[in-house]
């Protein structure tokens, strides 16, 4: 259960301003995201769901996190498909928040500086939209 009330009942964000999160990145940032990123969350969401044994109300909460996260991958997805050299990126306010929680569980060793700076650059930008 503590893996959900970290991603909605978080003391440092607010409630839903409904306003979209919205993440202007470029080609290579977004290709960077997709493969680096996104396979582990992926990994991450469905050992959460094994990790959560036979209690369904955890199995249905996780899923939910991980069907938010799907939206966000198809949304890179289908912007990486295009031919466009800067993208931008309108998230709903789950959306942005499961991203940023996701991104800030991301493990990333030290000398691969490039990383550790995508990231904390995205997870600033979400964090600014979402605390509002």
């Amino acid at each position: 259960m503590a893996f959900l009330e970290d991603l909605t009942g978080s003391p440092q964000v607010p409630r839903p301003a409904l306003t979209p999160i919205v993440l202007q990145l470029t080609r290579d940032q977004a290709r960077t995201v997709q493969l680096h990123y996104f396979s582990y969350l992926q990994m991450l969401c469905e050992s959460k769901i094994r990790d959560a044994g036979k209690d369904w109300e955890q199995i249905l909460n996780c899923r939910a996190i991980q069907s938010l996260f799907f939206a966000v991958k198809m949304q890179f997805d289908k912007k990486l498909s295009s031919a466009a050299d800067k993208f931008k990126f309108k998230l709903s306010y789950a959306e942005g928040l499961t991203l940023y929680r996701l991104l800030m569980a991301l493990p990333i060793k030290g000398h691969e500086i490039y990383l550790i700076n995508l990231r904390q650059s995205i997870t600033d930008i979400i964090f600014k939209q979402l605390t509002k």
